[in-house]
């Protein structure tokens, strides 16, 4: 089967599945960052599929087509500023999407975002279409109150009068679609898939060393994580926390709230880092904490869990307890309560047993996330849509 992949994508997470000068081309094109494109895009070409994967990219003028083995990456130029393209829809970055699909041979187009992806793969009439829905956009909204997020969720809106095939990447979101979308027709449900990531070497474990992935809105909630790391100064158990990913480096507001709070001595604001490196950090930590308010699947979990790490995230934070097994795969706390975010971190340090336990029952999860499983569940809902089309 020929499947036309739609979504965000960077060029440099898959340099590896081109070849010659295009790979090198590749290496220097961070593009639109899209780790779950770039995951399904590997797991389809080892069940045997040929992929066409179509995204943007500010760092190019005009289309762009890098080439591999049963594998073709079409880039269309994307404007670098976030409020041109919400004034107008991101009206230049559908229609060169839909340009670039014009040119595919796919047999069915899955877009990836139900926003600007879905809506110009949903104006290709000849082919069946499938999207996913990584996040609820009112929900979204709802936790970050911006004009660029009300620009999103009206382009959802017109995204769901079209839709026909729909997946959503856990239960949680599934729910919210029907809910806040009223949206009735059947929503399957297919995770994400565990993140390749390159090998590191060797590494040895800190004892008291905490990591969390995520960014600076409120909807991440990183200010209570330190606030949490006062309570445990103050009790006498110091701990290393280290936060990773965008508007948490050493110059960003979340760094003079931790001067504030007394903690910027145990804390390493490290700011966005490439994968290698974030994979180094899991690896050689004792506990990862997410302390989101609030997620649809929560991928930086799941790669906790697949670098054997324990982890403390959100009792209520949306799809989180589904990813945890309910406790099984992860140690659940109120992250809305510093003091029980503190309780949790305490706890998964202090006990081996428990850390052990959680540990083990991550992998085990993890199972469920592979590549493999992922790209079988997206070919069977390919063959259910073009069933349906004829």
């Amino acid at each position: 089967m020929r499947v036309a992949l739609v979504g965000p994508a960077s060029p440099r997470d898959v340099a590896d599945l081109l070849t010659g000068a295009d790979r090198t081309r590749a290496a220097d094109l961070p593009g639109y960052r899209g780790i779950p494109t770039t995951e399904l895009a590997r797991g389809l070409l080892c069940r045997g599929a040929e992929v066409e994967l179509i995204t943007v990219a500010p760092e190019v003028s005009e289309s762009l087509e890098l080439s591999g083995h049963r594998f073709r990456m079409l880039v269309a130029p994307q404007r670098p500023r976030a409020r041109h393209r919400a004034l107008d829809l991101f009206r230049a970055e559908r229609a060169g999407l839909t340009d670039l699909l014009k040119g595919t041979s796919a047999s069915v187009i899955h877009a990836l975002w139900t926003y600007e992806f879905a809506w110009a793969a949903l104006l290709e009439p000849s082919r069946p279409v499938l999207v996913t829905a990584h996040d609820a956009p009112l929900t979204v909204l709802r936790h970050l109150r911006d004009p660029y997020r009300a620009v999103r969720a009206a382009m959802a809106y017109v995204v769901r009068t079209r839709l026909r095939h729909l997946v959503a990447v856990s239960p949680y979101l599934a729910g919210r679609w029907r809910r806040e979308m009223c949206y009735w027709r059947d929503i399957a449900v297919i995770p994400n898939s565990v993140p390749h990531l390159e090998s590191v070497g060797g590494y040895r474990r800190a004892r008291n060393r905490v990591v969390e992935v995520a960014d600076a809105s409120a909807r991440k909630n990183v200010c209570r994580l330190l606030q949490a790391t006062r309570i445990l100064k103050d009790q006498g158990r110091p701990i290393e926390l280290e936060l990773i990913g965008p508007g948490l480096g050493p110059n960003d507001q979340l760094a003079e709230r931790a001067l504030e709070l007394g903690v910027s001595d145990a804390v390493s604001f490290r700011g966005e880092l490439d994968r290698r490196t974030t994979a180094e950090a899991l690896r050689g930590a004792s506990a990862f904490v997410h302390a989101s308010l609030e997620e649809s699947f929560g991928l930086s979990i799941v790669e906790a869990l697949a670098a054997a790490v324990p982890v403390v995230a959100g009792e209520s934070a949306g799809a989180v307890p589904w990813l945890l097994k309910h406790g099984a795969a992860g140690l659940l706390v109120d992250v809305r309560d510093p003091q029980a975010i503190a309780n949790g971190i305490a706890a998964v340090l202090d006990d081996a047993d428990l850390a052990s336990t959680l540990t083990v029952g991550g992998l085990r999860r993890v199972a469920d996330f592979t590549s493999e499983r992922v790209a079988d569940a997206y070919l069977d809902e390919y063959e259910r849509a073009v069933g349906v089309r004829a």
